[in-house]
């Protein structure tokens, strides 16, 4: 249960592993396996409060996912985002850091999937992922991640997160505000 100071006060932090836990119980009482990502594809680039501001004020997708990349913390300490290079490929990476055993797919799922409406907000809606991929196997069934992704990710692979073409990092962005950027 969620004790209901969260639900009358917005700006308290609700525990990341109760949501985990939270996100992991209604997968299962709903019996809904896709659960954390039909939930992230419902979630826009507001839920990031302002760290959405700079995001969007970034002058590059690059800046913005960097930007969320170093700041991320702020919003939600038990998560980290990366982003690498590697020759014309670009990793954006999810990863989740908790102090008990509770079971993250749901999470991460959720995660990736809130990655993939953030990175379609910035970059376009005609954008979609040169690969999808989560560490650990398929919580439903692959038509199912595929409807949610536009492509079918591949599981139990090295990261959780993307693989994109390097030149999408460099798309200017049309909401670029310096002033505001800088303020953020």
């Amino acid at each position: 249960a969620i004790p209901l100071q969260y639900l009358h006060e917005p700006d308290l932090f609700f525990p990341y592993e109760r949501l985990i836990e939270l996100l992991d119980a209604s997968a299962r009482d709903s019996a809904h396996p896709s659960f954390g990502a039909e939930l992230g594809l419902l979630q826009g680039l507001d839920i990031l409060g302002p760290i959405a501001y700079l995001m969007r004020s970034s002058t590059t997708l690059a800046d913005a996912l960097l930007g969320l990349s170093r700041h991320l913390h702020l919003h939600n300490s038990g998560a980290r985002v990366r982003l690498e290079v590697h020759g014309n490929t670009g990793l954006l990476l999810y990863d989740v850091s908790v102090k008990t055993a509770v079971p993250t797919r749901q999470a991460v799922e959720l995660a990736v999937a809130i990655g993939y409406v953030m990175i379609r907000t910035l970059a376009g809606r005609n954008w979609a992922p040169r690969d999808c991929v989560f560490q650990h196997a398929p919580l439903a069934d692959l038509p199912a991640y595929r409807r949610i992704f536009g492509i079918t990710p591949r599981f139990n692979g090295e990261f959780n997160g993307y693989a994109v073409d390097a030149r999408l990092l460099g798309l200017p962005l049309s909401s670029a505000d310096r002033a505001l950027h800088d303020l953020m």
